[in-house]
């Protein structure tokens, strides 16, 4: 069975569409998808979000259980206020990656910063209780 140069040139085309469509899906599944903590075009301000509010709200209710007052008496934030200690375990999780914000962590290692964010959060979390106990 032999072909003609314009069934050729249809099955080389064929092959070519196929190709650039399986590429172009594969490329836009790669990039777009914000959520994906994996993906370059995760959203970085999001990467501690999480984990920052559930324990704001864990200390937060402790201080407010132990009387500790987190407002000046003229209702400016004291110094060790939830976020204001949340903040510092931020830091401290970038100096451990030497990055200058979120986004200078890699990506391959996002997940382990998450990590160690929630693991030093839970270790303030387990000395604050003992203080205020």
């Amino acid at each position: 069975m032999e072909l003609t140069k314009e069934e050729v040139a249809q099955m080389i085309k064929e092959a070519i569409e196929k190709d650039r469509h399986e590429r172009l899906e594969n490329s836009v599944n790669q990039i777009v998808d914000t959520a994906d903590i994996d993906s370059p075009a995760y959203n970085t301000n999001r990467l501690f979000s999480q984990v920052r509010s559930e324990y704001k709200s864990k200390i937060l209710s402790l201080f407010t259980q132990s009387g500790y007052e987190i407002r000046g008496p003229k209702g400016e934030t004291l110094n060790f206020g939830a976020w204001r200690l949340l903040d510092h375990v931020r830091d401290l999780v970038l100096i451990g990656f030497n990055a200058k914000s979120n986004t200078g962590i890699p990506i391959n290692r996002r997940r382990e910063a998450q990590e160690r964010y929630r693991n030093i959060a839970e270790e303030l979390y387990q000395m604050l209780q003992k203080t205020f106990s």
